[in-house]
């Protein structure tokens, strides 16, 4: 491995060899007046780091109470690491996770110590960004917002295409006013990795929807896009859930999702669905109890209109009030 460079050592049996050689019993160590320090790491290329690993000889006590990590850039300037961790106290061990910096050098500057440096172990490495899809929502005015784990990039299609590491990169939430299929895949910058694709198909926007019964009410949780927001239908108030569209389509189903929260109650077992007051649809949601996930209607014939309304007539909990956490119209 690479031997480190120290400010100060205590001597030849505390040299900074003893950080990288795997032993938990050799440290490296200052002078007894030294409480104050660094130690540099140089590689021989460029190096793509994300964490540092660091150990006190904790026998002899915990010292550090603050320290900083740096690397040195390709343009050999010296810059701290991007992280939210905080840098005082280090212990037996802490492991500090910052963004992917390429690094050509490493220093851990040591400003503050009760007491003689004592550190067994410094450990450099790069952790690959967890790989999971990205969630994909849209709000009611029709913005498009995509997350993906910490130090993973984004990248995107919106054609139906799957996308790949050269496909868009997703900088920000982007408008999506009307129909269209959203998909994206989280990659990791540094190793290429990629995840599964996330597939999201949008509908038309909720914003023009208003809610025509039960009257004085804006349901908008209903329509916001957002699944972990969630209104309630009073049962004793009104079975019916009636709303315009702001607009005349040919209306072929719609979706329906009950509030999932752990506390959420009420999800509709049993409805009908009226389209312009005719009847498009009826059923049961079978599992939604113990599923609440959201549940797809399609009609058996499309029906041209511009208002819908949804008629409650179970919940599977027996619940005074059905959840709705939220409602999409699908058109053709």
């Amino acid at each position: 491995g690479i031997e480190p460079k120290t400010s100060n050592t205590r001597g030849s049996d505390f040299r900074a060899a003893r950080l990288t050689d795997g032993d938990w019993d050799t440290y490296w160590a200052t002078e007894d007046t030294v409480t104050t320090g660094s130690v540099e790491f140089r590689f021989d290329t460029v190096t793509p780091v994300n964490r540092l690993l660091l150990q006190e000889y904790i026998p002899l006590g915990q010292r550090v109470a603050k320290f900083g990590v740096e690397y040195l850039d390709t343009l050999a300037q010296w810059r701290p690491v991007d992280t939210q961790d905080t840098m005082t106290t280090i212990g037996y061990k802490r492991i500090i996770r910052f963004e992917t910096a390429q690094a050509r050098a490493l220093r851990v500057r040591f400003t503050e110590s009760r007491g003689p440096l004592c550190i067994n172990n410094i450990e450099a490495y790069l952790a690959p960004v967890l790989m999971v899809e990205p969630s994909i929502r849209r709000n009611a005015e029709g913005t498009v917002f995509i997350d993906a784990a910490p130090g993973a990039e984004i990248r995107y299609t919106t054609d139906g295409t799957v996308p790949t590491s050269r496909s868009a990169l997703f900088r920000e939430p982007f408008p999506m006013p009307r129909k269209g299929t959203v998909k994206a895949i989280a990659v990791d910058p540094t190793l290429g990795k990629v995840s599964p694709a996330a597939s999201r198909t949008f509908d038309i926007p909720t914003a023009a929807f208003s809610v025509v019964k039960p009257a004085g009410e804006k349901a908008l949780t209903a329509f916001d896009g957002n699944p972990s927001t969630a209104w309630y239908l009073l049962l004793s108030k009104s079975r019916e859930l009636e709303f315009d569209l702001g607009d005349t389509y040919t209306v072929t189903g719609l979706t329906y999702a009950p509030d999932a929260n752990r506390w959420g109650m009420g999800p509709v077992s049993k409805y009908r669905i009226f389209v312009d007051g005719r009847e498009a649809a009826s059923g049961e949601f079978s599992n939604i109890k113990a599923n609440p996930i959201e549940q797809v209607v399609t009609f058996a014939e499309p029906i041209r209109g511009s208002r819908i309304a949804f008629v409650v007539d179970a919940t599977a909990d027996d619940a005074a009030s059905a959840s709705f956490a939220e409602i999409t119209v699908l058109t053709k």
